[in-house]
């Protein structure tokens, strides 16, 4: 029932998770997009934080019944303000077949080379996103003190960092420098990583992990919500849907592949070099596609 249970979520995320951010940019000024998807994005960190939190509390109080009681009461709760958007509809044809349209959204993507540097970024985002999940409970462990209590700590850590970007980027706009901060953002998610990798090499001192992956986690935030942003903004309406469908695909697929490269090299090579190196790869990927996306910008504004 239980691997039933996330088939049917999978299936039924697959069509709720793309069509946040193709909505937002029907109901958003397109000046307002960056602080729109940066309040999202602060929703769905705070949740991350508090959700466990909260409900570890109540199933040791409660039971499991009724904490998934109340989780499925939430989504009806949202189904409900949901109804209340008022969102343009936008002409398609209704006789159009899905495996057309999801061929029409890859040839869209393949025909701009913008978007298909910003669909590697989402790629090289949502890999070491995996890569760090997987690692976490590994440094925890090489750390002083309780395992468990050392990756409670980091992963405090990490939500707290997203948080505060998220809350940050909600009051301070970035809107026209969306492609600068992505890369921008990216080249520090290597930095950091390679200074984790760094710090176990020479100074294992807990608080400059928490600080790291901090630092680490509020990049990351700033990378998602700048190419969201751009993607909204150099997307047609009609095209959103499909192109965030397959962002939403590259992601689902990157993180568990992340998780399955890393924890294969976790076994064979020193934790520490391998994140220094992953970092040191990361930067170098993003000041080529970097150079590649100005190269495209220069070449459009001709």
């Amino acid at each position: 029932m239980i691997l039933l249970s996330q088939v049917l979520l999978g299936i039924n995320s697959a069509f709720f998770n793309p069509a946040i951010p193709s909505v937002i940019p029907m109901i958003v000024e397109k000046e307002d997009l960056s602080k729109a998807n940066a309040k999202t994005q602060f929703i769905s960190g705070f949740s991350n934080i508090a959700g466990p939190a909260l409900g570890g509390i109540l199933v040791s109080l409660y039971g499991y019944f009724i904490v998934f009681a109340l989780n499925a009461i939430s989504y009806f709760v949202s189904a409900l303000f949901e109804c209340f958007l008022k969102i343009p509809s936008i002409k398609t044809d209704p006789h159009e077949r899905f495996s057309f349209a999801f061929k029409e959204g890859y040839r869209y993507i393949y025909s701009d080379q913008k978007l298909l540097i910003i669909l590697f970024m989402v790629f090289i985002i949502h890999f070491f996103v995996g890569s760090i999940e997987v690692s976490i409970p590994v440094i925890a462990n090489f750390l002083p003190g309780n395992g468990p209590a050392n990756m409670g700590y980091i992963q405090t850590a990490f939500g707290t960092g997203a948080v505060i970007m998220a809350l940050l980027l909600s009051y301070v706009s970035i809107s026209g420098r969306e492609s600068f901060m992505l890369f921008v953002a990216v080249a520090f998610i290597g930095l950091f990583l390679f200074f984790i990798g760094l710090s176990g090499l020479t100074a294992p001192y807990f608080l400059i992990y928490l600080v790291l992956f901090l630092l680490f986690s509020s990049s990351i935030i700033l990378a998602g919500t700048s190419f969201q942003s751009l993607i909204q903004k150099n997307t047609e309406s009609e095209m959103t849907g499909r192109v965030f469908g397959i962002v939403s695909s590259v992601g689902n697929f990157s993180i568990p592949f992340a998780m399955l490269v890393y924890g294969f090299l976790l076994e064979y090579f020193n934790s520490y070099l391998l994140f220094s190196t992953s970092g040191l790869m990361i930067i170098l990927t993003t000041v080529l596609s970097f150079l590649l996306y100005r190269k495209r910008e220069e070449v459009m504004a001709v």
